[in-house]
């Protein structure tokens, strides 16, 4: 059987539940990562048409309320019944307080369209930092720590008083005031 990740050839390990399809945990890992980030590139493509739908909507509506007021405005400027006399001034008003809102409105949702794009960014990158993770994980052998705190520790299993003295001397100049 070959694995699907890295098309090795393995024989299955565990014959319970569905059939092995990777060789390793590793494999698994790499192809669930592959398929998150193929999901969240999805997500962030579906917002982006979702967000010109909206605007597109919002653009409609906006249309039709400013028809609605200019055609509202000319009826009471017109009707007989009205004993207000609406002026081309207050029409003027109307009018750049639409524009207004609009322009309001529009800088709200492309300001939303930025933060969904940079949210699934960040995402994306989260992902990549946990496949990163994984590899490094996976890259040291057991029992042994990787990095500085790992260099400390064993230290520590070889010589626990001095190592104790050392991290005291560091935490205490770490936190000494400055003169």
């Amino acid at each position: 059987m070959n694995c699907q990740e890295c098309n090795n050839e393995f024989i299955p390990i565990n014959n319970r539940g569905a059939e092995q399809k990777y060789c390793s945990t590793k494999c698994r890992s790499k192809a669930g990562n592959k398929r998150r980030e193929a999901r969240l590139i999805n997500q962030n493509i579906n917002n982006e048409k979702a967000s010109n739908d909206i605007r597109e909507h919002s653009a409609e509506i906006t249309e039709n309320n400013s028809k609605q007021n200019f055609s509202e405005f000319a009826n009471r400027r017109n009707s007989v019944l009205s004993s207000r006399v609406y002026s081309d001034y207050n029409i003027i008003d109307s009018l750049k307080e639409c524009y207004e809102a609009r322009n309001e409105t529009i800088f709200y949702k492309l300001k939303c369209e930025s933060l969904e794009k940079e949210i699934s960014e960040l995402k994306i990158e989260v992902s990549q930092l946990e496949m990163e993770l994984e590899d490094m994980d996976s890259n040291t052998p057991d029992g042994k720590y990787s990095g500085v705190l790992g260099g400390v520790m064993e230290q520590f299993k070889t010589d626990p008083v001095n190592t104790i003295n050392f991290a005291t001397d560091l935490i205490q100049t770490l936190f000494k005031p400055k003169t």
